[in-house]
C-alpha cells in the first residue's frame, strides 16, 4: 500500500539560508525523537526498533533546489519512506514542499494506513516543516 501527501508552505526565511538547511537532511530529524547516527549530511540511520534500523539516503538537485530522500528498513523490505524537499524562492521568504511517500506491504500496517494514513503522513510532514524553520533560526 502506497500513502502520498504533498504539502506546501510559505517560510518566511531567506530562501538561500533555508536551502542551506534543506540540502543537509541528515540534521532535520525527519522521523521525529528516534536515536540517529549521522554518516554525512546526505546519510544517516534511524534506530526505530530493537532490530530495525531504517537507512536513509538523500540526493540533492542544485538546478530544482529538490532533495530527494529513501527511506529503507533494515528488517522490513516492503518498509520504505521517499520524501521530496523543493524550495521557491518567493516576494517575502520562500515557499517549501514537501511531497512524502509511504509504502508498506504488512498487512497490519496496511490496516492502520487505511485508518490513520493521512494523520500520520500530516504528522511527519508537520514535524519536518517545524525542524527546517528551528534550523533557520
Amino acid at each position: 500500500m502506497e500513502k502520498e501527501k504533498v504539502i506546501t508552505k510559505h517560510l518566511n526565511i531567506d530562501a538561500n539560508k533555508a536551502w542551506d538547511v534543506i540540502k543537509k537532511p541528515a540534521f532535520l530529524a525527519i522521523h521525529g525523537d528516534v536515536k540517529t547516527t549521522i554518516v554525512s549530511d546526505l546519510e544517516w540511520i534511524e534506530h526505530t526498533g530493537e532490530a530495525v534500523d531504517n537507512r536513509c539516503v538523500a540526493k540533492i538537485d542544485e538546478a530544482t533546489k529538490t532533495v530527494s530522500i529513501q527511506s529503507e528498513s533494515s528488517k522490513y523490505k516492503s518498509e520504505h519512506d521517499a520524501f521530496k524537499i523543493s524550495l521557491k524562492e518567493v516576494d517575502g521568504g520562500c515557499d517549501v514542499t514537501i511531497d512524502f511517500e509511504l509504502f508498506t506491504g504488512a498487512i497490519a500496517n496496511i490496516l492502520v494506513m487505511k485508518v490513520a494514513g493521512d494523520k500520520i503522513v500530516e504528522s511527519s510532514i508537520d514535524k519536518l516543516f517545524h525542524h527546517i524553520e528551528k534550523k533557520c533560526k
